[in-house]
């Protein structure tokens, strides 16, 4: 009877690991493919490991701060970007790792600076979506919050604007209505962010940042086009 349990178990165990995908390989996760950076495996992935990636594709270092490790000079999807990761308290595997724009100003106290600051944002913002999708396909999501209000709904809501496109105008229109807001579109564990505080007055300045995510889950599971609500609300035109 143990020998019989233990062949049976010495099966399963083949069948599971034969299913396991090879590392470096997208893989599928609640219907969602998930993508590497520069083939890391985010649950054994050490700073070693990626400072060496880092070193072969790009030729730069980097400088750990705290828990973050950051480094500039990454070019990709035709940019350049600021690079940052978060690994695991044990330093083996990662959280996520961040993508934004080098060398950029993200905060203005100038209204007239800031709206420059949003054109070249959003701009920004439509070219890399299209070309993350030209890599990954099509997003499984693009979407933004906005105020239940508008749907006579409590909180806040998962909205995007009818047919599913960005619209560089109806963002500047979406911003300026919500005094900002955080847009996105996902591709299984990888986020293109877009997050704007727009102030009128104060102290405290306007902000306009672009940052793009590996995160080791896919995001925004339970999202899908069919899930989304239109914006603007139709009694809004």
């Amino acid at each position: 009877m143990k020998r019989k349990t233990a062949v049976i178990l010495c099966l399963f165990l083949l069948v599971w690991m034969s299913a396991l995908p090879a590392a470096g390989q997208e893989t599928a996760q609640e219907g969602r493919t998930m993508h590497q950076f520069l083939g890391l495996p985010f649950e054994t992935a050490t700073p070693h490991d990626v400072e060496a990636a880092l070193l072969e594709a790009y030729g730069v270092s980097w400088i750990p701060n705290h828990e973050f490790y950051l480094s500039d000079g990454i070019t990709v999807f035709g940019h350049e970007f600021s690079f940052g990761i978060e690994f695991n308290p044990d330093q083996v595997g990662f959280v996520r790792l961040y993508l934004s724009p080098a060398h950029r100003n993200i905060w203005s106290g100038e209204t007239e600076e800031f709206t420059q600051m949003l054109r070249r944002d959003i701009a920004d913002f439509m070219l890399l979506d299209n070309l993350i999708s030209e890599q990954y396909g099509p997003p499984d999501v693009r979407c933004f919050r906005t105020g239940g209000e508008k749907y006579n709904a409590q909180g806040t809501v998962v909205a995007m604007f009818s047919g599913g496109e960005w619209d560089a105008d109806r963002l500047m229109e979406l911003f300026r209505t919500d005094n900002g807001n955080l847009v996105y579109a996902v591709w299984g564990n990888v986020e293109l962010q877009y997050w704007v505080i727009w102030r009128d007055a104060g102290p405290k300045k306007s902000k306009s940042c672009i940052t793009l995510y590996y995160h080791d889950i896919p995001w925004f599971p339970g999202v899908t086009p069919d899930t989304l609500l239109v914006y603007p609300p139709a009694d809004s035109n």
